[in-house]
């Protein structure tokens, strides 16, 4: 499993707005299998917040509170098996 500091490796410079990464395994709905899990993206506006935390949650918070007093904005994902509408 690729882990935080691997990741960060693959990552050159610091984006300007920032660097969201979580990296962590969920359990597959048999109880038993596990799969990796790895995100990493630049925030849409200027994240000046460091943490960092070993939990059995992926912390949001932050995330958040950079979605309040925004307008909301919607995503389409289509894929083969069909297509998600959402609004954020």
């Amino acid at each position: 499993m690729i882990s935080a500091k691997e990741r960060l490796k693959l990552v050159p410079k610091t984006p300007t707005n920032g660097l969201i990464l979580f990296v962590g395994r969920i359990l597959e709905s048999d109880g038993r299998t596990e799969k990796k899990l790895v995100i990493c993206f630049e925030p849409y506006r200027p994240l000046n917040t460091s943490l960092y935390f070993c939990d059995s949650k992926f912390h949001v918070d932050e995330l958040r509170q950079l979605l309040d007093n925004e307008a909301p904005f919607g995503f389409i994902i289509v894929d083969g098996n069909g297509a998600l509408y959402a609004t954020v």
